[in-house]
């Protein structure tokens, strides 16, 4: 159960960020023929994203220990009974055994339930503090912009080359929370 989920919230995210990192490189090229200056600001604004990604993840990463455990669990309880199913069937208590199944799967549920939930807000908290950087940033832009006499062409590569830059940061942050949260499945192998 944990190598599924290993694969699928870390493995498959390297693989996210590394594409999202080509896109990042390549505006950053472009940034730089038009002032270096902006450059250090994505990267300050990259650090901002990063750091709060791996701070905000630490509630789902217990989450995720708490699920782990459980998965096991679940994962014991079907081996004991396939292993024991002469025993099970020749005593009589099918209905215990698949009572004590359900009671483990809607465990799982809810389980799986407050991971997605605390994920939910992790992300909503990660987007509204990234949406109202951006803002400040686009306001910061503008008015440096004029004040600096750069010209209307300027201005609008410096916007398109933002805003490709932008939507891999704002991607990667979830992408960040989700290895975080199940990095200590490494630990546990």
């Amino acid at each position: 159960n944990d190598a599924d989920r290993l694969e699928q919230q870390y493995y498959l995210s390297i693989i996210s960020m590394i594409s999202l990192l080509g896109t990042v490189i390549v505006s950053l090229v472009i940034l730089v023929q038009v002032s270096i200056i902006f450059v250090g600001v994505v990267a300050l604004l990259a650090l901002i994203f990063y750091f709060m990604a791996r701070k905000t993840s630490q509630p789902v990463k217990k989450e995720e220990k708490v699920k782990s455990k459980e998965l096991e669990t679940y994962t014991r309880f079907i081996e004991e009974t396939l292993e024991g199913f002469s025993v099970i069937k020749g005593h009589q208590i099918e209905d215990r055994r698949e009572d004590e199944f359900n009671q483990l799967i809607d465990a799982l549920r809810k389980r799986q339930y407050k991971l997605e939930k605390k994920m939910s807000i992790v992300d909503c908290f990660n987007s509204i503090v990234q949406g109202i950087i951006i803002a400040l940033l686009v306001v910061l832009g503008l008015y440096t912009a004029q004040s600096s006499g750069l010209s209307i062409g300027s201005t609008m590569v410096l916007i398109l080359v933002f805003s490709d830059i932008l939507w891999p940061l704002q991607r990667v942050t979830p992408l960040i929370t989700e290895m975080s949260a199940i990095h200590f499945v490494f630990e546990d192998y």
